[in-house]
């Protein structure tokens, strides 16, 4: 896993681990206009038009974590899906203004997990730092307490991701014979309404309900069917 770092004088400042987040490569793209960004961003549109958010569930780091972490015994609370998309659009009206800063990594709660040991915690200003040891912490305290609430309603990319899925080839769908029972309701990662199939552009495939279901009613479907 590579990190990269840009110096400005006595700034300095991570540019996103561009590898796996296709958020920090969209703004490094931006920023850079690198053409191997440009392939990490087209390659998780491309991926999500075929099978939703997948790339949350399968291959982000941070999102494996809150939702190991959100698996502890706790009341767990659903808010407000909406807030991703507002927090998605601040992102892109910051980085469209700044230009020269990736705002979306200097303050994304994942940036300060992985910037605790290393060179980020050096390259980093001491502001910087604190604050996303804070915003880590937070979001660590909060998902303990409360659920996965940061892939459900505030992680931006979790927005983009869940917008371009409503276009997505392949998705769940709940058979004839369904009681409504509500038991893939209950173990949905996402926090959606399977049985009502209500939000399922937010499915990640963790395959809990399907694993779940006791009349074996839910399957892989397309678009047309």
């Amino acid at each position: 896993m590579t990190v990269v770092f840009v110096r400005e004088g006595e700034r300095a400042y991570n540019i996103g681990i561009w590898e796996l987040c296709p958020l920090g490569a969209f703004q490094d793209h931006i920023i850079l206009a690198g053409k191997l960004t440009l392939i990490v961003v087209l390659a998780t549109v491309l991926l999500t038009l075929v099978l939703g958010r997948v790339f949350c569930g399968w291959l982000c780091p941070f999102g494996a974590f809150t939702t190991l972490l959100g698996n502890v015994p706790s009341a767990r609370k659903v808010f407000s899906r909406w807030y991703k998309y507002w927090a998605l659009l601040l992102v892109i009206a910051a980085t469209a203004y700044l230009m020269t800063v990736p705002v979306f990594c200097s303050f994304c709660p994942a940036a300060g997990a992985f910037s605790i040991f290393g060179p980020a915690r050096q390259a980093a200003t001491p502001e910087l730092t604190y604050l996303r040891y804070g915003l880590f912490g937070a979001v660590v305290i909060g998902t303990a307490a409360l659920g996965n609430f940061w892939c459900t309603s505030l992680c931006p990319l979790g927005g983009a991701l869940s917008a371009v899925s409503r276009l997505r080839l392949f998705r769940l769908r709940v058979g004839p014979e369904c009681s409504g029972c509500g038991k893939c309701d209950d173990v949905c990662e996402m926090n959606i309404r399977v049985s009502k199939e209500e939000g399922m552009e937010e499915c990640n495939l963790c395959w809990n309900c399907v694993e779940v279901c006791p009349y074996k009613d839910i399957a892989m479907g397309t678009i047309f069917s």
